[in-house]
């Protein structure tokens, strides 16, 4: 990280502040632009006017300020630093800040004056020459200027009193931090010498320092016959005055005037007080240090002072005019020694505890953490703009404007205004009494417990994290790029209402009015605390949509109940009603048009299918089938493969399809042949994709999201019942699997069951299967399964759920995994993690010169995009090849080509590995092969591997120019980690490979699957 900071601090100051930010490691440089050069700092560079051109000038307090602000603005284009910093309010906080703002880079204000750096414009506080004939508070230019400092994205102080004022005038409590001057405590501490002064002080003198009261306070304990010895630290203006007072008062042998000296530290260690009656401060550097070396603070209660001085603890506090307190003060501490002693020694401690380099140091990190995670907002805000054209710009304007008049018609909707007159139609559910009286019989009956236990849902945290994340409904984007430390995921699980479905079920099942008042009461609980428009849970139209269909299922299974009165149905209406128009005005058209539309449009169908009472529900049906139609052509490659490339976002996608397929069987809609065709090749690829007990193998992103949630029969992979429904709907038997389940039993009711019975299942073990316009390959023989990857990286130019893993293999034999596609993790809270999980390493396939094949932009951007091609495919009875090639390196300076052609030999049971890269210059490759946590990985030679998964074996044999080692749960860098589930992270084994390449190179991995043992 770069940062350029403007001020005019001095060198004392410079070292206190700078200090803590260099022992950063994540601190690059540091540009740093003042009217002096600092102490040295390898990392800080310094940019000041130069003292001939100074001297030209004269000096001139205004030639400085202009020179330091286009300083500040050309070293800003030029260095592009990551944050800008001001130190004092005013004048450098504000340029910071207004330099920051035209130019996008984040700022922070460091506010080093106290309440008077800030008040009535700062123009009261310091010695800024240039300031001076100002000095006259005026409330407009505060406000201001306060408005041009809450548009930076910190703002440090040195106290709580000035953090309060700022709070007090209405800026943002959350950008405000305490961050004060930090002491070196290997420099300042307490020495074993004679304390010979009584009273030191150390400041600059200028009025606002208050040392003519100092010196009428040394008088006034001389009158009182103390015998006192005092030293004055620090040059200045006041000088020759101060020193004429000090004769006039009779001190010359009392108090010494040392004027500047940088070994202070020899100064405070021979003081036993240190004395600062100062009219206005923000936190006194030169006192902290004092209090280091172990001198008592005996000084004005203004500023930040009291932050770090606790009156009668380890100091004095003092109205800054009362001369008298301040000597009966000194002289009580000085007649009583042992009370010095222990405000002495808990001045130490307080330094030492609150006012180190180090603890400063955790504070720049976490404020330079949230600076970095702000500068990813806005760098995603332009990649995400780049990645839009003109009409898509122009249409989320426009939706922008039309969720504002949204939202005022919602506040203007009458009681029964959203009901139709007349309802068009009779709505018919997918299962309806008989269907219930049969599963009653049947079938073992629901058994789901918890329902009474469930109290106080808060409908915005996140149960993992225990973090809230509520947010405005389309105005707060962080929690799409990972700002938040809540797994957005999560919450919008909770308010998905899957799991209230259930309870649904089991009241249909049993009949227990007490079940369905509480459902009753958690819907309604949640439409008082989820008003319209407001909270996280309005930000995603596929997520409400997704709700609506739980709602459905409620709303048909427990309307009959007492519970459900007309009272509530009336609120109960009236919010799908708001929820409906919000999806059908915040569609996600253009580069978001994926699987999100798709749900909406199953959201908007189906909504107008089954609450025809709803005005505007005709509408909504045909609107929501003609983006079903349209977009299974679009999304759809015609071999059937979802073009998001994603196992996890096809298998969603086909559910979503079957459930609005069924939906409008059951109330006489009929869709077109070309979207049955495409529905009925999607469930194909699903069914070749399966392995024998229906899982999946983890390609681009999964969230483990379903459609709807109705097993109660047993739990099993969401793909089983999805291929079970379709055997049905397509009267397939090849996509039968096993016995019905809950899911399809409740979806297709007392005649699906019956259609599915007929049906004798087919096995399609051994098939091997080619999915071109897609890119995956299939190689199968008897239970071995292999997997080739040579697909786009994703959908249009998001690419949101895809992997950079072009020409990657998974393995799996029988029901063991072998060689896996690690999986996702999380989405948005996981930091680096997400990258991890979706980058080239985390794949079994080859990585170049350390980068990923494609450029990762976002939690669901990319930049660069790898394209990947089939050169050959080649299924036969003996042996199936194939063979690709990505240009995911094709952007390097010297670009590189990598070639993979994957041989199995079904005879030998072998499959063989060839990689070929082609480049001009040298370039460093690695090789990786995930294994799955239940392998048991054994070397049994230099790069030879066996792998144990219960009764599956394979042996690994690595080319000998290949440098081979073990990766297993390591963190830096990442590898070596597995996803099962969202969410779930553990420990496995990746077997890692690499070398230095030049010109063509080969390398060929065999692996031989051998006999059970």
């Amino acid at each position: 990280m770069k940062i350029l900071i403007t001020t005019t601090l001095k060198g004392n100051l410079t070292e206190a502040k700078v200090k803590s930010l260099v022992a950063l490691p994540e601190v690059e440089r540091i540009f740093y632009v003042s009217d002096r050069p600092g102490p040295f700092f390898e990392k800080v560079k310094y940019y000041c006017m130069p003292p001939r051109l100074l001297k030209v000038f004269n000096n001139n307090a205004v030639v400085r300020l202009v020179f330091k602000f286009f300083m500040v603005f050309y070293l800003s284009i030029v260095k592009r630093p990551d944050l800008l910093m001001g130190y004092s309010f005013m004048p450098h906080g504000i340029n910071a800040a207004l330099i920051g703002r035209i130019l996008n880079i984040p700022r922070c204000i460091n506010v080093i004056g106290g309440v008077l750096g800030v008040e009535g414009g700062g123009f009261t506080c310091g010695n800024n020459v240039l300031l001076k004939k100002l000095r006259k508070k005026d409330s407009f230019l505060e406000k201001i200027l306060l408005r041009i400092a809450n548009t930076s994205d910190f703002i440090t102080v040195t106290g709580s009193n000035t953090r309060d004022f700022l709070i007090s005038k209405g800026l943002d409590k959350e950008k405000i931090e305490i961050l004060s001057s930090t002491i070196d405590t290997k420099r300042f501490f307490p020495a074993n010498s004679k304390r010979i002064y009584d009273l030191i002080t150390i400041a600059e003198l200028i009025p606002s320092k208050g040392i003519d009261v100092f010196l009428k306070i040394v008088s006034r304990l001389k009158k009182n016959k103390f015998k006192i010895k005092a030293v004055i630290l620090g040059d200045g203006e006041l000088r020759r005055y101060l020193e004429d007072l000090s004769r006039k008062l009779g001190l010359e042998e009392i108090v010494q005037f040392a004027g500047f000296d940088s070994n202070v530290e020899r100064y405070l260690n021979a003081s036993k007080i240190f004395l600062l009656p100062t009219q206005n401060e923000g936190l006194s550097l030169s006192m902290l240090e004092a209090m280091a070396c172990g001198a008592v603070p005996v000084v004005s209660k203004v500023g930040d002072l009291e932050d770090a001085v606790k009156n009668g603890v380890n100091g004095r506090l003092l109205d800054k005019d009362d001369i008298d307190g301040f000597a009966s003060a000194i002289s009580g501490l000085l007649r009583a020694p042992k009370t010095l002693a222990l405000y002495s020694k808990s001045a130490v401690e307080t330094i030492r505890e609150n006012y180190t380099i180090k603890g400063a140091t955790e504070k720049w990190k976490r404020i330079l953490s949230n600076i970095r995670l702000s500068r990813e907002v806005t760098s995603w805000y332009f990649d995400r703009l780049r990645s839009m054209n003109v009409l898509e710009i122009g249409y989320r304007l426009m939706r922008i404007l039309r969720l504002r008049l949204l939202g005022a018609r919602f506040l203007l909707l009458g009681k029964n205004t959203y009901l139709s007159p007349k309802a068009s139609r009779e709505a018919r559910f997918f299962v309806d009494e008989k269907d219930i009286d049969f599963i009653r019989q049947d079938f073992a009956k629901v058994r789901k417990k918890g329902l009474f236990e469930i109290r106080d849902i808060d409908w915005y945290n996140d149960p993992v994290s225990n973090a809230r994340c509520k947010g405005a409904f389309r105005d707060d984007t962080r929690h799409r790029i990972g700002f938040y430390q809540v797994e957005i995921r999560r919450i919008w699980e909770l308010n998905r209402f899957q799991w209230l479905v259930s309870y649904a079920q089991q009241y249909a099942m049993e009949r227990d009015e007490a079940a369905a008042e509480k459902i009753v009461s958690v819907l309604k609980d949640w439409i008082e605390k989820n008003p319209a428009l407001k909270g996280i849970n309005w930000s995603d139209s596929l997520e409400v949509s997704l709700r609506l269909l739980s709602w459905a299922w409620i709303y048909f299974l427990i309307k009959d109940s007492m519970a459900f009165h007309n009272d509530f149905e009336h609120i109960f209406l009236r919010s799908i009603y708001f929820q409906v128009n919000f999806i059908e005005s915040n569609l996600s058209r253009y580069s978001s048009a994926n699987n999100h539309l798709i749900g909406e449009g199953m959201g908007l169908f189906i909504t107008g299918v089954l609450f025809p009472q709803l005005k505007g529900a005709g509408k909504r049906l045909k609107k929501g089938k003609a983006i079903l139609e349209q977009e299974i052509e679009k999304q759809v490659y015609p071999d059937g493969v979802s073009k998001e490339q994603s196992t996890g976002y096809h298998e969603f996608v086909t559910d979503l399809y079957l459930i609005s397929l069924i939906i409008a069987r059951k109330n006489n809609i009929e869709f077109s042949d070309t979207l049955y065709s495409r529905l009925e090749k999607m469930c194909e690829f699903l069914m070749h994709m399966t392995d024998k007990n229906g899982n999946l193998p983890s390609i681009g992103d999964s969230d483990d999201g379903v459609v709807i949630r109705l097993d109660t029969l047993r739990e099993g992979p969401n793909a089983v019942s999805v291929l079970n429904t379709a055997s049905v709907i397509f009267n397939r038997r090849d996509f039968k699997k096993y016995s019905i389940d809950g899911k399809t039993l409740w979806l297709l009711g007392r005649k699906g069951y019956d259609r599915f019975s007929l049906l004798k299942k087919a096995s399609n073990v051994g098939i091997s299967k080619g999915f071109g316009h897609s890119g995956y390959y299939i190689m199968r023989h008897k239970d071995l399964f292999l997997s080739f990857d040579c697909g786009a990286l994703g959908y249009l130019s998001l690419a949101a759920h895809g992997h950079a893993d072009s020409l990657a293999i998974t393995l799996n034999i029988g029901d063991r995994d072998i060689l896996i596609d690690p999986g996702t993790y999380l989405y948005r809270s996981g930091n680096g993690w997400r990258d991890y999980f979706r980058s080239t390493k985390a794949h079994n396939t080859i990585r170049i010169d350390r980068l990923d094949q494609s450029e990762i932009r976002g939690p669901f951007l990319w930049g660069y995009k790898a394209d990947a091609f089939v050169k050959s495919w080649w299924p036969n009875g003996g042996y199936d090849k194939v063979c690709g090639y990505h240009t995911g390196y094709a952007r390097l300076d010297d670009p590189v080509v990598h070639t993979r052609e994957v041989v199995f030999d079904k005879l030998h049971k072998e499959i063989i590995i060839d990689d070929i890269l082609v480049s001009k210059k040298e370039h460093f490759a690695e090789l990786f092969f995930h294994l799955h946590p239940d392998c048991i990985l054994t070397r049994i030679g230099p790069n030879t591997l066996e792998i144990l998964n219960k009764d599956a074996i394979i042996q690994i044999d690595l080319d000998p120019r290949l440098r081979t080692y073990i990766s297993n749960g390591d963190k830096d860098p990442v590898c070596g980690w597995y996803s099962g589930g969202f969410g779930d992270k553990v420990e496995t084994s990746t077997i890692c490979a690499e070398t230095y390449f030049k010109g063509n190179a080969r390398f060929v991995t065999r692996i031989l699957v051998r006999d059970k043992r």
